[in-house]
């Protein structure tokens, strides 16, 4: 059953009402009330109205607000849930709208509004006990009843929040406020096994979403995050130890996949500050404590990027199960990480830059051969993952029709700061290869082109990154193989070259100190056994900004000893800086 199944109405779930249906912790008034035949409801509302324990959710948290408020999806009525998850005694009205919910739901779907909803009125149930009437009451608990029985048939892998929600939370909460009906309170336990089993199912044993979820990273950390508070009242908590083990990285992920503005990348939803201080108290992770004071908003003063980082885990971080990477070279200043998705035959791209978002969604890209377009007949693979002090690396390859296939490479550096994109066409016969790759930019971001030279400068609130087309000339008037600019889709790199392969750079500078000093690149001269070798056999590039320079090279045949600059490479890809002396010291290199 996916997420969009259409409501059925539910049987009576719950036996007929009478003592029988009672867990022996019921008050022996309730169970004596019923037995006799007398106003039983009136006493187990009373019973409801008077106890203690169990404590609602936000008294459990002591938070000001509905716990439920901490993410909501886009579009959805906040008030409207509020007014839901407030019962008015001697309000009339409330049992209409108890009664107009369950008509409606029944045409609904099981989707995280209605899950949210479904959650609000199960949260209110021992308050309505005082304000509806007990075939109204009774009927909505046996709906919500039913629910987490006909939702524990969704397929979580295709619709992870709907589950997690309806087939674990919603039942771990019914059993939490109503521990005094039997066959409710049975609902605490197989839930926790639930949602046990789910998040240890859907992170890849390192706290690691897949690529295909991230988008309810922060649904789900608000989900977990309240059954693990209602653990807190139960006995051994809501997870087991392996499940307790994933949340924890968990959190500390949620924190590595958040925005400097707080919101998590690629969402265009707000964030909640409270959220994250529960998730850090549930957890218990000292240094995500650390963490989230340097990465999220309204916390204390931000560490520099010297300060405690050493103490702390890796910013970055790959996974290949997850088809997902953050290159992030500090948790904290300069606020600057690029988060990529490769599931299936799609990589996304967000790259952000202090409070502002540069581009984030599908790197698209459209490649022919003679005319002929390519496309792709495998999914994405890592081929290679480096990430350490110099940088993170991370490259990916897609095999094509016509016997091509296309490598991508994706390098942050850390200490220098900037970022290199590349997409390495390589065919087994040799033809009029045609590139065209996109990076969709978000609104407010625009590409201010050079007057005399190819370069430019993405600006958005201010300049945020130079991008250096290193496979084309300087000089807009020499003869170039291609064309960057900004395109009603994105920031646009086309280029065309005749041979087997093809290398198609894009480095951006991201370092503001340097905006406005000179600028210049050079593609060099690749030699093998003295003689020059084409552009389709290795390419090579110099780049200097200021005072500051660098190297980078990319075999495209197999690897041979090859020189460039003097220097002898066998190597298939180097990326490297000049030192003060002139000496190149390696940052990356694949051999």
């Amino acid at each position: 059953m996916s997420s969009n199944s259409k409501r059925q109405a539910p049987g009576q779930v719950l036996e007929t009402v009478d003592d029988k249906i009672w867990h022996k912790s019921a008050p022996r008034a309730v169970k004596e009330a019923y037995k006799v035949g007398a106003d039983g409801f009136s006493v187990w509302a009373e019973h409801l109205d008077s106890r203690e324990l169990p404590l609602s959710l936000s008294e459990l948290l002591e938070s000001k607000g509905s716990p439920l408020k901490w993410v909501v999806p886009d579009g959805f009525d906040v008030e409207h849930l509020l007014r839901t998850n407030r019962a008015c005694p001697g309000n009339r009205a409330t049992e209409g709208k108890v009664l107009t919910w369950l008509s409606d739901v029944s045409v609904g779907t099981l989707d995280e509004a209605y899950a949210l909803e479904a959650l609000a009125w199960c949260h209110a149930l021992p308050d309505l006990a005082m304000v509806v009437s007990s075939g109204v009451w009774w009927e909505l608990l046996n709906y919500l009843f039913s629910t987490v029985s006909e939702a524990r048939q969704i397929d979580i892998v295709r619709s992870p929040l709907s589950h997690q929600l309806l087939a674990g939370e919603l039942g771990l909460t019914l059993g939490y406020l109503l521990p005094e009906i039997s066959e409710v309170s049975k609902l605490v336990n197989s839930s926790k096994r639930v949602l046990s089993d789910g998040i240890v199912e859907l992170t890849d044993g390192q706290g690691n979403l897949h690529a295909d979820n991230v988008e309810c990273i922060r649904s789900l950390l608000a989900c977990w995050t309240r059954c693990v508070a209602l653990g807190t009242a139960l006995r051994d908590g809501c997870f087991d130890k392996a499940a307790r083990n994933q949340y924890q990285w968990f959190v500390q992920n949620a924190l590595r996949m958040t925005r400097a503005n707080g919101t998590p990348a690629f969402s265009s939803g707000s964030w909640c500050a409270e959220l994250f201080d529960v998730a850090l108290r549930m957890s218990g992770g000292k240094e995500d404590v650390q963490i989230a004071k340097i990465v999220l908003p309204s916390r204390e003063k931000r560490a520099s990027k010297n300060r405690n980082e050493l103490a702390l885990p890796e910013p970055a971080v790959e996974s290949e199960w997850a088809a997902l990477a953050v290159l992030r070279p500090f948790w904290g200043q300069p606020g600057t990480q690029l988060t990529v998705l490769y599931p299936a035959q799609t990589v996304r791209l967000e790259l952000g830059c202090k409070r502002e978002v540069i581009w984030s969604g599908r790197w698209q890209w459209e490649v022919a051969r003679d005319g002929k377009a390519a496309t792709p007949i495998s999914d994405w693979e890592q081929i290679c993952w480096v990430s350490d002090e110099d940088v993170d690396y991370l490259e990916l390859q897609i095999q094509l029709s016509g016997g091509m296939r296309m490598q991508r490479q994706i390098l942050m550096a850390r200490e220098d700061a900037f970022l290199l994109l590349s997409d390495v066409l390589l065919s087994e016969r040799p033809g009029l290869l045609e590139y065209r790759g996109c990076l969709p930019l978000c609104s407010g971001i625009e590409f201010q082109r050079a007057d005399q030279t190819r370069e430019g400068i993405l600006v958005g609130k201010k300049p945020r990154a130079q991008v250096m087309p290193l496979a084309l000339p300087e000089w807009k008037d020499a003869e170039g193989i291609g064309i960057l600019e900004q395109s009603e889709h994105g920031l646009e790199l086309r280029q065309s070259y005749e041979g087997f392969a093809m290398f198609a750079p894009l480095m951006f500078d991201l370092s503001p100190k340097r905006f406005g000093r000179s600028l210049t690149w050079r593609r060099l001269t690749v030699a093998e056994d003295l003689q020059k070798q084409p552009d389709d056999v290795a390419v090579g590039y110099r780049v200097m900004i200021g005072k500051e320079q660098w190297l980078i090279y990319r075999s495209l045949t197999a690897t041979a000893n090859r020189t460039l600059l003097g220097h002898n490479l066998s190597t298939e890809m180097l990326v490297a800086q000049f030192d003060r002396s002139g000496e190149v010291e390696p940052m990356l290199e694949v051999r």
